[in-house]
């Protein structure tokens, strides 16, 4: 501890609570009793400081005096986000509303949906992006998602409830929405803007699917979502059409791309692996009262490269161990099984510790080459070049831009109770076919942001399992 000041808690208390403490200070001769730790707390506190003030908190019975302090710094998310640290989240996040009612009321910071076309939210370079065009987006990315149960699969019934992420950061999927709909748009008008410096235009053709994308979303959604978003179709048009043309300059930017792979290249073969733990163990009947996974483990090995087959052998821990099909590449499962496997031949097996519980993993070399899975992983990889390649230029287009959202403005948008109605039978069309128009034209730009967000990597094509 830099400070010499000591705080004491009890774990256990016979006569009274533990949530008392007991506050002292280290000097010469020991610990010595802090008679006022509110002085102490205080001690060398700027007076007239900003982001900061006194707060009366209880410790057990005791109440203390402590200074609060408000750090604020610029985000690097589109939407900011709020932490405490030494605080209760929720009362924080209670004061901090009663705070923004207090001091937003009157400032206009809410902004009427008819004046949404001519509220300037986005400073993108020289352009304004207005209040209209984001509410679509967010409009159109909430109905979808909740098509799509992204609610639901969140165990939630509103965007406003929060989310915890493995207890570190806290938000809300509000702001989640907000964030991906503000990162579209945002790469529209970059994509935009190089396609001006580019003279990428539309063709007629084009020109004409854009007009007629408008026409059929205005005719097919439901009357809900059409309230929300509150556009006329010219605007609808324009909006569309700055769509499409981002939609060109992507596939314009990829065009070069190399997207053939080599049978080498994405080569994957099949394997089976087992995870041995000591809770399998306890599960098997009439085993070693010394057995360990390492042990199981090597002894399994060494009969799979005596001959005997894997199934058979398993058969001497059912209920225990189960073994799962896979298939692999090499640089694959390498915090796993995946060195181990890579160094098999055809029919032998090998085994590795895993982790610090003693567990191990056993894996069988089943095949040279699965035919199916190369040529799935020829798309992925592929994929990957092509994801890789945009987000490099991307980000280099995106840099030379200046970009000032007004994030007040953009966080009162009112988002809180879902706007999507799932239909009475599972047909395909009427309202279940809501915003399929304007997707055509969307689709690709969507695909072009999750490239920039790496959510095109190739994923593992089996789940380890435990």
């Amino acid at each position: 501890h830099n400070s010499s000041y000591r705080l004491l808690r009890a774990v256990k208390n016979r006569f009274g609570s533990t949530n008392e403490i007991g506050v002292f200070e280290m000097a010469d001769k020991g610990l010595v009793e802090i008679p006022n730790p509110s002085q102490m707390l205080l001690a060398g506190r700027p007076e007239g400081a900003s982001g900061t003030c006194v707060a009366c908190v209880m410790e057990g019975t005791r109440p203390v005096l402590a200074e609060v302090q408000a750090l604020v710094c610029k985000t690097s998310f589109n939407v900011p986000r709020r932490t405490a640290d030494g605080f209760d989240y929720n009362r924080a996040a209670l004061i901090l509303a009663v705070l923004m009612v207090v001091t937003l009321v009157g400032c206009g910071s809410k902004v009427k949906t008819s004046e949404y076309g001519t509220t300037e939210v986005i400073k993108l370079g020289g352009q304004s992006i207005y209040l209209d065009e984001l509410n679509y987006y967010v409009r159109t990315n909430q109905y979808e998602m909740e098509k799509d149960n992204y609610l639901t699969d969140n165990g939630v019934k509103t965007w406003d409830q929060e989310i915890n992420f493995y207890d570190i950061i806290i938000y809300t999927l509000k702001e989640e929405l907000l964030f991906q709909s503000v990162s579209e748009l945002r790469q529209v008008y970059v994509l935009c803007d190089q396609a001006a410096k580019e003279k990428i235009t539309l063709t007629a053709d084009e020109e004409a699917k854009v007009a007629q994308a408008a026409k059929d979303f205005l005719a097919n959604s439901e009357e809900d979502l059409l309230e929300l978003i509150n556009l006329s179709e010219a605007r609808l048009v324009e909006i569309l059409r700055r769509n499409a043309l981002a939609n060109k300059m992507y596939e314009a930017s990829i065009a070069d791309v190399d997207t053939e792979v080599t049978k080498e290249e994405a080569l994957k073969y099949d394997v089976s692996y087992i995870y041995i733990s000591k809770d399998n163990l306890a599960k098997i009947k009439d085993l070693e009262k010394d057995a360990t996974p390492e042990t199981v483990a090597k002894k399994i090995v060494e009969r799979v490269n005596g001959g005997e087959k894997l199934e058979d052998v398993l058969k001497d821990y059912k209920d225990g161990l189960k073994s799962t099909a896979a298939t692999m590449a090499d640089g694959e499962n390498e915090k796993t099984y995946g060195k181990t496997a890579e160094k098999l031949k055809v029919g032998e097996a090998g085994c590795v510790a895993y982790g610090t519980s003693g567990a191990y993993y056993l894996v069988v070399r089943d095949s040279d080459y699965n035919e199916k899975a190369t040529e799935e992983n020829k798309g992925k990889i592929a994929e990957k070049r092509i994801a890789d390649h945009f987000a490099k230029v991307y980000k280099e287009w995106e840099d030379a831009i200046s970009f000032d959202p007004d994030y007040k403005m953009i966080d009162n948008l009112p988002v809180s109770e879902p706007i999507y109605t799932k239909p009475a039978t599972e047909s395909t069309t009427g309202a279940d076919k809501t915003t399929d128009a304007a997707e055509e034209s969307t689709e690709a730009v969507e695909e072009s942001t999750e490239a920039v967000e790496g959510t095109t990597a190739a994923d593992e094509t089996e789940e380890e399992t435990k």
